[in-house]
């Protein structure tokens, strides 16, 4: 599996999820954005083609997976969909998913803990309720929540989280092969 990320928070809660869904770390190989000047969206979507590229040349391997996840931000889960596969379409039968948190991460870290209410049009990005870097362990104890949380969701029939991103996002995680 590859894992696509603009930041280390959603890279966080995406292995967390993978591991809950089964998956070892050893299986989950993360493209670090490492020394790209500009943006993690701006990055996110010129490496989406490259890696989605390079799945299809090895599509003769089993239970290969590209998972991306990239903020959707003012445009929505909606439209940035739509503008990371423009030139890339998906088919049907592809193991690529796409994780859009709408305005980002922390929404629905924040949902998935309980925060209340929470929509998509407001930025959580910096909310008082997000434990920040330098309280680790609180940091991971609200992940290993929220990423609790997701995976009940997702095994939930008929899921509905409240954020039409989250719901999409669970949708998603039916295009992991057999046995994710």
């Amino acid at each position: 599996m590859i894992l696509l990320h603009e930041d280390r928070l959603q890279e966080r809660f995406f292995r967390k999820a993978l591991k809950g869904l089964g998956l070892e770390s050893r299986d989950v190989r993360s493209v670090p954005k490492s020394h790209f000047p500009g943006s993690g969206k701006q990055w996110v979507k010129e490496q989406f083609l490259h890696q989605v590229q390079a799945l299809r040349s090895r599509n003769y391997q089993k239970n290969l997976a590209l998972i991306t996840v990239i903020d959707g931000d003012e445009d929505g889960h909606t439209q940035r969909k739509k503008q990371l596969t423009q030139g890339c379409p998906r088919e049907a039968d592809e193991s690529i998913v796409i994780e859009i948190p709408t305005w980002s991460i922390e929404t629905w870290l924040g949902l998935l803990n309980g925060e209340g209410d929470l929509v998509e049009t407001t930025k959580y990005k910096y909310s008082r309720w997000m434990p920040n870097r330098d309280e680790h362990n609180r940091r991971t104890e609200y992940i290993q929540h929220a990423v609790r949380r997701f995976l009940e969701l997702r095994a939930q029939p008929n899921n509905s989280s409240g954020l039409m991103s989250l719901d999409d996002g669970l949708r998603e995680l039916n295009r992991l092969p057999d046995g994710s």
